[in-house]
């Protein structure tokens, strides 16, 4: 994508560092999804990553990963994450979100009242730098799984 940095491993994949500041957001997605009670965390990705430093991060949480192609998830669900795909990539991310949570309630990983912390990369292509606090019911409360699909 022109304009848009993107790190690569040697077979040209796209990679998501963990960084630690990565690994900071993610501790404290982990501490407002229980102080917000909210049922999981969307975790949107550039590309794959050390899916077994999310894991450590993240303990038992429910945790959605979602990125806009199959390759970018890549030994994500080997590493007992649940994945969605979005087929987006030239989409802005709060598109992406929205559609993330449509995704996830098709697919019915979420009910549609469900409260989310989504951590993304909202500035800084490439790097995770952004955490929200989202609630469906407003947009999605009625709505069931088969109505979404």
């Amino acid at each position: 994508m022109p304009g848009r940095w993107r790190p690569h491993s040697d077979d040209g994949m796209k990679f998501q560092k963990f960084t630690p500041q990565f690994a900071t957001i993610l501790d404290l997605a982990v501490q407002l999804r229980a102080g917000t009670q909210a049922d999981a965390i969307l975790l949107v990705m550039d590309g794959p990553t050390d899916w077994s430093q999310i894991q450590q991060h993240i303990g038992s949480e429910k945790v959605l990963v979602v990125a806009d192609l199959a390759e970018e998830l890549a030994g994500a669900k080997e590493a007992g994450l649940t994945t969605v795909v979005l087929e987006m990539e030239d989409s802005p991310v709060i598109e992406k979100l929205t559609q993330a949570l449509l995704e996830s309630v098709g697919q019915e990983l979420l009910e549609p009242g469900a409260r989310v912390i989504a951590v993304y990369s909202g500035f800084e292509p490439g790097q995770i730098d952004s955490v929200s606090f989202l609630e469906m019911e407003e947009h999605l409360g009625r709505l069931t799984a088969r109505d979404l699909r």
